[in-house]
């Protein structure tokens, strides 16, 4: 005959009054709400809605260095009248 009280997978612990059992499965770690995958494209996500605000709140200002005090382009079609 088999002596099955020395297996220690066969045996089983009762949880304390008014706490859940644990699954066998449960490693004992908290689980996040989101994965590794999801964190990221939320993140992703965030940065371009800052991005956007950013640009809605400046008016989608020219942050160009080069072209300080130059006069905008003229648009295609435009006579260019010469001063007298």
């Amino acid at each position: 005959m088999a002596d099955d009280t020395k297996d220690p997978t066969k045996k089983s612990y009762t949880a304390p009054k008014g706490r859940p059992t644990r699954a066998r499965d449960d490693d004992g770690r908290r689980r996040g709400a989101f994965g590794p995958v999801a964190q990221w494209i939320t993140l992703v996500i965030a940065a371009i809605v800052l991005v956007a605000i950013i640009i809605m709140i400046t008016n989608g200002g020219d942050f160009n260095p080069l072209n300080n005090g130059a006069p905008p382009p003229m648009p295609s079609g435009t006579p260019v009248v010469a001063p007298a």
